[in-house]
């Protein structure tokens, strides 16, 4: 197999603002392709400096796996994921991986989904975001997503309830909040207690990442299920997040893959905890590739390729936030006009 990727600039124009500061106009990822007996496999990877990679790190990376996919085939898949010097490059790994099940899926004439066993389960709805803006905006917002049955509020190391009351006035489905991790222990139980009262389904992070004993003094003292995000990337994470929270938020991006996002999964449900499915803002190659699990998912949090302007991939629909997978075999993904980053940027590795 040849693997070869480029660096590409993805607009947004309306970046969300969360307690981890707005995020840049400008995101730059990689697009990994990955070619063997004339098919061409497609993965992402994406920087995230919170999990230790950059674009510089992410590229360097594939770089140490290029040679060594040389001679090997995509239904070495297992092996594969093995060997590779990734370190602790998830993304590369992760970007890799999909390219693989593409290829898996496209030489068996199956949709990833399908080539997993999955064909035939329905995929929840996807929440749609909304970031810390004022109570009447967040609002505003919340009807024009009146035909979305999942919303999800960012907030701050300072709870905006106000915020919650206003945009739970005008939206009766699901009411999920992310902290990012914004708060103390203390500050978690009290503000939870406040949400139960307006009607929160969900709470993601409410405390820092690492502070487990945090998770778990909340989780003992709240009517609402918590979620763990920032504190779960690996399959290791899963039982030791066991008692601390009720369920999990997996990424493709940290976790290294569809491969391991199912064993995850697996590991979860069997000690009844409940899934979500995330992303960051990144392309549709990601959120596709990520939705081939989605019918194993509790819910689906895979709106950050609406976020960007200039995406050329198409793949899984949204509509209404309901996914749809694409009908082609693989990722099912096809693309239109390509707008890469300017030569000096592009890199590359035969």
């Amino acid at each position: 197999m040849q693997l070869t990727w480029d660096t590409f600039d993805f607009d947004i124009d309306a970046p969300i603002l969360t307690h981890k500061g707005k995020r840049p106009k400008l995101l730059r990822q990689l697009v990994v392709r990955l070619e063997w007996n004339g098919l061409c496999g497609m993965g992402l990877a994406v920087p995230a400096p919170d999990y230790g990679t950059t674009l510089e790190s992410l590229t360097a990376a594939l770089a140490r796996c290029a040679p060594l996919l040389r001679g090997l085939r995509p239904d070495q898949l297992e092996m594969v994921l093995r060997i590779l010097p990734v370190d602790d490059q998830a993304s590369a790994l992760a970007a890799i991986d999909m390219a693989m099940h593409d290829l898996l899926g496209q030489q068996a004439g199956l949709g990833v989904h399908a080539l997993l066993g999955l064909g035939g389960l329905p995929l929840p709805p996807t929440f749609a975001s909304i970031g810390i803006v004022a109570p009447d905006v967040a609002a505003r917002e919340a009807q024009s997503l009146s035909g979305w049955s999942c919303i999800k509020l960012k907030m701050g190391s300072t709870p905006d309830l106000e915020r919650v009351r206003a945009v739970r006035a005008v939206h009766d489905g699901l009411l999920a909040v992310d902290a990012n991790g914004a708060w103390s222990a203390p500050q978690a139980v009290e503000t939870m207690a406040e949400l139960a009262e307006i009607g929160v389904d969900l709470v993601e992070q409410p405390c820092a990442r690492g502070d487990r004993a945090g998770l778990r003094h909340v989780r003992e003292r709240s009517a609402i299920p918590i979620l763990a995000d920032e504190d779960c990337a690996g399959i290791d994470d899963i039982l030791a997040l066991h008692g601390c929270v009720d369920g999990v938020n997996i990424k493709l991006l940290k976790c290294g893959g569809i491969r391991n996002a199912h064993k995850m999964i697996v590991q979860a449900r069997q000690l009844g905890m409940s899934v979500m499915l995330g992303c960051k803002a990144e392309s549709t190659i990601g959120v596709t590739a990520m939705a081939q699990l989605g019918g194993l998912a509790d819910w689906l949090d895979l709106d950050g390729h609406l976020l960007l302007s200039n995406d050329p991939y198409s793949g899984m629909l949204v509509e209404d936030g309901r996914v749809r997978l694409p009908a082609g075999p693989g990722l099912g993904l096809t693309m239109g006009a390509a707008m890469f980053a300017a030569p000096d940027t592009l890199m590359e590795q035969s």
